[in-house]
């Protein structure tokens, strides 16, 4: 590695770090004057919680044990700020009803109830909702310990997907696994889009996350009987 390259790794990490730093302020202010207390607390319960880019043998196991891949468990998360924007942006308010598959330490959950949706999450890792699944609870949200292969999205209005890590075939099970969404569900995909003709592309676009940015494409569940338009394609932004 050159001097170059070593000065742009430094200056990547810094521009990382800083991008929490000012999303996690904003998080912060916007939950302190939230009506509800609770949503504050299981926000600030979360950071007790395991790092997301944190591995251990426990995961290793689970993630053999379930057909995935090492990293699969190795994540980053979205803001509280970004998650509620998006959201709100694509109709999400009190007759909402918001299920993100992989919720981690739940902020995308408590994003949805600052809007007044219902919230679910579904975690394949025990040890995110042994710290954070009580305060959950308390906001609102129910938690899940499940395979999102094989999570209950019946209902669901829109349906979160932070699933970089993931690799294609778990994606493409998923994105089986979502055909059964009503029509005009929405789907918020970060990184990779959903490569299904069952869905609509209707946004892309880049967002901040805890890792920096990324591509978020936002699809729309079809009518069964409503060809793919032309020119459209599904997949990645």
């Amino acid at each position: 590695m050159t001097a170059g390259d070593s000065l742009r790794t430094v200056r990547a990490a810094l521009v990382v770090l800083l991008v929490r730093f000012v999303f996690r302020a904003v998080d912060i202010v916007i939950l302190a004057g939230a009506k509800r207390g609770t949503l504050r607390a299981a926000y600030l319960r979360g950071w007790r919680g395991p790092s997301p880019y944190g591995a251990s043998f426990d995961r290793t196991l689970l993630a053999r044990e379930r057909g995935l891949s090492a990293g699969a468990f190795t994540y980053g998360e979205a803001f509280v700020s970004v998650a509620r924007g998006i959201l709100r942006r694509h109709g999400v308010g009190s007759d909402s009803v918001v299920v993100d598959l992989g919720c981690g330490r739940g902020n995308v959950l408590v994003a949805a109830r600052l809007l007044g949706a219902q919230a679910r999450g579904i975690e394949l890792l025990p040890d995110h909702l042994a710290v954070v699944g009580e305060a959950l609870g308390l906001a609102g949200v129910d938690v899940e310990i499940k395979d999102a292969r094989d999570a209950d999205v019946d209902g669901a209005t829109h349906v979160w997907l932070s699933w970089a890590t993931w690799d294609a075939e778990v994606r493409s099970s998923i994105s089986q696994h979502l055909r059964q969404l009503r029509p005009g569900s929405v789907v918020v995909a970060v990184v990779w889009g959903l490569e299904d003709d069952a869905f609509e592309v209707i946004e892309r676009s880049r967002a901040a996350f805890s890792w920096g940015w990324a591509d978020v494409v936002i699809s729309r569940a079809r009518a069964a009987d409503r060809p793919l338009s032309a020119g459209a394609r599904p997949g990645r932004a």
